[in-house]
């Protein structure tokens, strides 16, 4: 969440400089180098712990300065005047200290980086594959993907084509290429096969390698060799001949480049088969031919693998039907959730009232039974860039199973100021390319589009739901409370971008959380309320209150009907996004809001009554 504290950082630095570049250029320059080193730390895998102690580091920089210019602003705006001494003292310090400290920790790091390629080890190839041993089993409803896949390579086409698999973690796209790959056909049809597992840190000699351990060329010399002359053996051994490599876990489209040189094209019908969480890595290497693109099992072949796991048969018993169908209902076709949810209810009583308190713990099944499933799907999420990732936690503030609109989720990225402004596109369509970008990474599922091929509604797997939670919780950047159960860690420990989800509580249960501290860092409210009971006003007003808002820039409860508008929203200075339902006047109050850019009424009725302030 780095990137989304120095990202609002500029913005409020724009705001607050009003176009006078000539202010503060200490601190304007001190952003920008934070900002350049966020943008290429993901390239810097040499030294992990080095680069997340720097982003840790900007981080609280960002942060304590954005705190420090909202005061500011809020001074300001209820006195009328307030000269920031203090504030200009306090940056000038925390620059110079920060400024300092990034630029000692980047000489280390780069340094080091050549070292690094070196102490790459043999086996490097196997560290971060894909494939999971709970997948090993059959995986059903494939008989499709089989067939279509097998045709790709068997086809015609005498040239050499690339065929990817494109989809989600543990959606199967090892498994489908494996059953390929070990098909009997394929084995005599190609006159000579390679699987490599090639993952994020891939090297290009540990993929020749693996190539070249495929056909049994390796001996103790062969690691001697440079790396453009395992380049040429791997050209030697395949040239002329028909031929099958499986390039698995692929994550970016360098891979494929670096590699592609030392596979010839004799115009033999040789094929390549590609898998990647990735749509544009895929599309990349396949350009000719679209990706297949898996799909989610669907409920009858969810139910077939997860009653073969438990069972050893397609069926179970009649009495266990229902909570059985809830449980693969719950799972949503991922065959990786069903397979471990499968091996945890082959352990426990085979009750319904059992296995219907399975169906409501699934997240917490899967994260318990194998940390490794857990950290398969978190693979998904390290590999994001920095401009992405807290867009991504934001879809943690709606509830599992929960129809996102994209409109609706466009405005609250702005508004939560994660976007970074470009003279080429405005807001808008820079949203819709992370949109675009967060889809094509199988992290976010397309629900509806419109007539003409938009994205309308998009939805988030429960298991990545519950992979958001957990990695919102490790960067203190979302507080959810359920029920009367506060599910975080201490209020007063998190950070300045706090996202609040009642998931699935009414605003006439607030005093849940009256007990806790103040939550002046706040920066968005959503509320879920499920029941359509008109709230108190009173009790929101006094709620805003007791709570501190101070810093609040979303607020959403357009799902709960008040009676009439609680008149603390209009205190909230900072809001840029406000979303409420039943409301037909707005108070001249609302004139308080400068900042606000969306306004939305959730109400069947037509009309509304402006202020004439407005």
């Amino acid at each position: 969440m780095a990137h989304a504290a120095v990202i609002s950082l500029q913005q409020k630095l724009q705001e607050l400089l009003k176009g006078d570049n000539s202010r503060y250029p200490a601190l304007r320059q001190a952003v920008s180098s934070w900002h350049a080193f966020l943008a290429d730390s993901l390239s810097i895998r040499n030294a992990p712990e080095e680069v997340e102690h720097l982003e840790k580091q900007v981080k609280c920089m960002a942060t304590e300065l954005l705190g420090s210019i909202d005061l500011y602003e809020l001074k300001k705006s209820t006195t009328g005047h307030f000269y920031p001494k203090n504030w200009e003292l306090f940056q000038k310090e925390v620059v110079t200290a920060g400024s300092d400290s990034i630029k000692a920790y980047l000489m280390k790091v780069m340094n080091s980086r050549n070292d690094y390629d070196a102490l790459l080890t043999r086996d490097t190839v196997e560290r971060d594959s894909e494939y999971s041993p709970h997948l090993k089993a059959t995986v059903l409803d494939l008989d499709n993907d089989l067939m279509t896949v097998k045709s790709r390579l068997i086809g015609p086409h005498s040239k050499l084509d690339v065929v990817s698999i494109v989809g989600m973690g543990g959606i199967g796209k090892t498994t489908l290429a494996r059953k390929v790959y070990d098909d009997i056909y394929m084995e005599h049809h190609f006159y000579i096969r390679a699987w490599i597992t090639v993952s994020q840190m891939h090297q290009l000699r540990e993929m020749l390698l693996g190539i070249l351990r495929c056909f049994s060329l390796v001996n103790d010399n062969t690691y001697l060799k440079s790396t453009e002359q395992l380049a040429e053996q791997v050209y030697r051994s395949l040239k002329g001949r028909r031929y099958l490599i499986a390039m698995d876990d692929v994550w970016d489209t360098t891979a494929w480049d670096v590699v592609k040189r030392s596979f010839p094209d004799d115009k033999n019908g040789s094929r390549v088969i590609l898998t990647s969480r990735l749509a544009n890595a895929g599309i990349y290497a396949s350009s000719s031919s679209p990706p297949h693109y898996m799909r989610c099992l669907s409920v009858d072949h969810s139910l077939k693998l997860f009653n073969l796991k438990v069972f050893g048969v397609e069926t179970c018993p009649l009495e266990l039907e229902k909570a059985t169908k809830q449980i693969v209902e719950k799972c949503q076709g991922l065959p990786l959730a069903i397979v471990v949810v499968a091996g945890f209810c082959s352990k426990i009583s085979k009750t319904e009232n059992c296995w219907e308190d399975v169906a409501h713990k699934i997240g917490m099944i899967v994260s318990r039974e194998t940390e490794e499933c857990m950290d398969l799907l978190a693979l998904s999420y390290k590999h994001l860039p920095h401009h992405l990732k807290p867009c991504f936690l934001y879809l943690g503030a709606f509830p599992k199973d929960f129809e996102i609109s994209v409109s609706r989720l466009i405005k609250l990225w702005i508004a939560a100021e994660f976007l970074e402004h470009t003279f080429e596109m405005d807001f808008e369509e820079v949203a819709e390319g992370y949109l675009k970008d967060l889809i094509d990474r199988s992290l976010i599922m397309v629900k509806k589009r419109t007539s003409s091929g938009k994205v309308k509604t998009c939805e988030v797997h429960d298991l990545f739901h519950d992979l958001i939670i957990r990695e919102a919780w490790k960067e203190r950047s979302i507080y959810f409370t359920k029920s009367n159960v506060i599910l975080s860690p201490s209020v007063a420990s998190f950070e300045h971008r706090i996202i609040f989800n009642f998931h699935r509580v009414s605003l006439t249960r607030l005093e849940i959380i009256y007990d806790q501290p103040s939550l002046p860092h706040a920066t968005s409210f959503l509320c879920f309320g499920r029941d359509g009971t008109p709230g108190s006003c009173s009790q929101v007003d006094s709620f805003i209150t007791s709570t501190n808002f101070t810093w609040l820039t979303v607020l959403d409860i357009c799902f709960q009907p008040f009676d009439h508008l609680p008149c603390e929203i209009w205190q909230l200075s900072s809001l840029r996004y406000l979303a409420l339902a039943s409301f037909t006047v707005l108070p001249p109050s609302i004139c308080n809001l400068r900042y606000l850019q969306t306004l939305i009424r959730y109400s069947h009725q037509a009309s509304i009554c402006l202020p004439a302030e407005i």
